[in-house]
């Protein structure tokens, strides 16, 4: 089931095991002919953020619109979150922007993953603009 899949890839995803993970995804329809749903995907984006892998996770969010499935709050701070624990607080802020094109509201952790990558990057003046505004 659904159900049973999703929680394999959570192992995976716990483990920060991205290739496992997009392996069980594509088990679901290949093999078991399900349709990944939005808990599929953002299992393999939370296993990217895990995993430090921000190219695979930018990869991810691009599956996850091709199987039909829109990103959610979950999905965009995954991205911001793997942004930050990679240094990147100008992504991060790109896909802060990109979340809010998207009709998606953000909520208080994902700026705050904003904000830590920021002090990461040790960029004060983008946490500054962050924190205050321009």
């Amino acid at each position: 089931t659904l159900s049973l899949l999703n929680a394999m890839l959570k192992v995976c995803a716990k483990a920060g095991d991205v290739e496992a993970a997009q392996r069980w995804l594509a088990r679901m329809s290949e093999r078991h002919g399900l349709d990944p749903d939005g808990v599929s995907h953002n299992t393999v984006l939370d296993a990217c953020v895990r995993g430090g892998d921000l190219a695979t996770a930018e990869g991810a969010l691009q599956q996850m619109t091709r199987d039909g499935i829109e990103p959610d709050a979950v999905s965009y701070t995954a991205l911001i979150r793997v942004c930050a624990r990679e240094k990147r607080a100008e992504q991060a802020e790109r896909w802060l922007a990109r979340m809010l094109e998207s009709g998606v509201n953000p909520d208080t952790v994902a700026f705050n993953e904003v904000l830590q990558a920021c002090v990461q990057c040790k960029d004060l003046a983008r946490l500054w603009r962050g924190v205050f505004g321009p």
